[in-house]
């Protein structure tokens, strides 16, 4: 069974919160907002292809993907290119939810993902992940994005392993464009390069890369959703923002 106690708007299971109880010295925590508590911790590995700005935290069974957890709400996969006009939820601290900030667009998507335009390019929203994830595929031109759900046993790069390799994915109409600087998963509401919960950085080969979607089911009551970035081979080359 899946214990879990509330840590800001979302239920954060007992895994996370064994975290904020055993490792809070090492661990870069801030409390958000009257009223609730929220906490914001750096879950990073050591994928190949992926920098970690911010804080690292080295943890047994979560060192060969990036983590990302906050404490509610979308997290953004970014193309670099255009990370800079993103302003999270910095141009309304009163009304973050506001249609006409960044975050507030994030949070107005309808289903688990969608694509949004940020200065003239797509970026994927996932909507309200308890933890999301990402890595380069080894010695190919494929980013996996993953959104955990549910989880039984510390080790996550191991079910993240199993996602990767047996979750039965669908190609959608969905197309991202990048650059040769690659792409940036972060939360948000956060602003990259001056972020509260951290991001991770990709490098991608440029071009154009197709969006697959799916889910693993494993053992109890484990779930992750997989976003697959696959290049398309022989694609127009990527415009440059604005064009």
């Amino acid at each position: 069974m899946r214990l879990s106690c509330c840590v800001g708007s979302k239920p954060i299971d007992l895994l996370t919160t064994r975290f904020l109880c055993d490792n809070v010295a090492p661990m870069s925590v801030r409390f958000l907002g009257a009223g609730f508590l929220g906490a914001a911790i750096f879950f990073s590995g050591c994928s190949e292809g992926t920098r970690v700005v911010n804080d690292e935290l080295r943890i047994p069974g979560m060192e060969k993907y990036h983590y990302r957890t906050a404490d509610g709400g979308p997290h953004i996969l970014l193309p670099l290119a255009v990370a800079a006009k993103w302003k999270g939820s910095r141009i309304n601290m009163v009304n973050p939810l506001d249609p006409k900030t960044d975050y507030g667009r994030a949070c107005s998507i309808k289903g688990e993902w969608e694509l949004i335009d940020v200065a003239g390019m797509p970026a994927l929203v996932l909507a309200d992940p308890p933890m999301s994830a990402c890595s380069r595929s080894s010695g190919t031109n494929e980013l996996n994005v993953f959104v955990l759900h549910a989880w039984e046993k510390d080790d996550l790069d191991s079910l993240l392993d199993r996602a990767s390799s047996q979750a039965s994915l669908t190609e959608t109409k969905a197309i991202m464009r990048f650059d040769e600087k690659g792409a940036a998963l972060i939360f948000a509401g956060d602003k990259p390069g001056e972020t509260v919960y951290g991001e991770a950085r990709v490098a991608l080969e440029p071009g154009q890369y197709r969006l697959f979607t799916g889910r693993y089911k494993g053992t109890g009551v484990e779930e992750v959703a997989v976003y697959r970035l696959k290049r398309i081979p022989n694609a127009e080359p990527t415009p440059a923002p604005g064009k």
